[in-house]
């Protein structure tokens, strides 16, 4: 018959917590995972970015009703795009080179090599300093650009109005905006997240 010593300490069915170290070290191969996601779609939207400018005259009236304001807005249009279309080019060189910062990065941090961390800091310092770049090249380019082909597109759309003219204009301004400002959470959240002193300590050269 087996008997509980007195001096043996009570067991608990409980699963021990994670050490902290673990913790921290899983984060750090969590945004290895996803730097290297990232850098995948970077790649891809970067090319995008970059060979949509070419095709864009042939897209130009597509889904327009037939009629005799068609050609006029096709013009508009051509006429944007030619304004603007090295800012696409722009935005897709700046793609494919943070793309290729996190595809560098994320492996390294992956297999925690500190190497992993100053790749991965660099990526967002250049992150945060292109979507700066993109937003005053936003403000100045595009934006003045898009208002008028909405006014353009406007008057040449039967039944428009002042109203309307507004409502594209605003939509046009944010999408212009909200673009830079959203992409600057990542490389934020990256260099708050794996920079403090409980996640770099596991990391090795």
């Amino acid at each position: 018959m087996n008997e509980a010593s007195p001096y043996q300490s009570p067991q608990s069915d409980s699963v021990p917590p994670l050490p902290a170290g673990e913790t921290e070290s899983s984060a750090a191969q969590a945004f290895g995972v996803i730097h290297m996601i990232f850098g995948g779609m970077g790649i891809l939207f970067g090319i995008w970015s970059i060979v949509g400018v070419f095709f864009s005259s042939a897209m130009s009236g597509v889904g327009m009703p037939q009629g005799p304001q068609r050609d006029s807005m096709i013009e508009v249009q051509k006429e944007y795009m030619a304004e603007v279309g090295w800012v696409s080019v722009m935005t897709g060189v700046f793609m494919l080179i943070l793309a290729g910062l996190l595809l560098i990065s994320g492996p390294k941090l992956w297999k925690k090599k500190a190497a992993g961390l100053r790749w991965s800091n660099r990526y967002a310092w250049t992150s945060i300093a292109t979507k700066v770049v993109s937003l005053v090249v936003g403000l100045l380019v595009v934006m003045p650009a898009s208002h008028r082909m909405t006014e353009a597109l406007v008057k040449n759309m039967p039944g428009s109005s002042d109203a309307m003219a507004g409502i594209m204009s605003v939509s046009s301004s944010l999408g212009v905006l909200l673009g830079p400002i959203i992409g600057l959470v990542y490389p934020i959240l990256a260099l708050v997240m794996l920079n403090r002193p409980s996640v770099t300590r596991f990391l090795q050269d």
